[in-house]
């Protein structure tokens, strides 16, 4: 399955040292320009650089959005990024299954543009019900430690759709 991603999930999993993950639940992960442009060539220093890289030509894919026209509209509209706007017009340009990304603004604009969205604390949360990580309290917690906004209630309800004793 085909997903294209946004910057902060793939940043949070790196930082994580669960940027695996990606791998084992998606086929392909697709990102567009502007989004390789963050993580690689302007994240020096940061382990997302060096996780992009060695996945490049191998899972993860560079693309770019065929009609850029239309990004600045979609900017002004959703009052977002032009990585996350690149990334909702890719996904919604190559059917993907979902889009990736955490941005609450940019999540409201691809869902009403009819995308499926996950945003990292789920991808986390499918990898612990595929068994690919067993330390999702810690991992969330780690993400909230990080900057990650994610309230008490929606931990609570992650760990239970996993059902992660507490």
């Amino acid at each position: 399955m085909t997903v294209v991603a946004d910057s902060t999930p793939l940043i949070y999993l790196a930082s994580l040292s669960r940027f695996e993950v990606l791998r084992s639940l998606f086929a392909e992960v697709v990102i567009p320009e502007s989004v390789h442009r963050e993580v690689v060539i302007q994240a020096s220093g940061f382990p997302v650089r060096d996780c992009v890289q060695a996945a490049l030509g191998v899972w993860i894919t560079v693309r770019s959005v065929s009609e850029p026209a239309a990004l600045p509209q979609l900017m002004r509209e959703g009052r977002i990024h032009r990585a996350e706007a690149e990334a909702i017009a890719l996904a919604a340009e190559i059917g993907a299954r979902w889009v990736l990304m955490d941005d609450r603004r940019a999540v409201e604009q691809a869902r009403g543009m009819g995308l499926s969205v996950l945003r990292t604390p789920m991808i986390l949360a499918l990898a612990a019900k595929s068994g690919m990580v067993r330390d999702l309290r810690r991992c969330l917690e780690q993400m909230r430690e990080a900057g990650f906004w994610l309230s008490d209630a929606h931990l609570a309800a992650i760990l239970k759709a996993v059902e992660e004793p507490k």
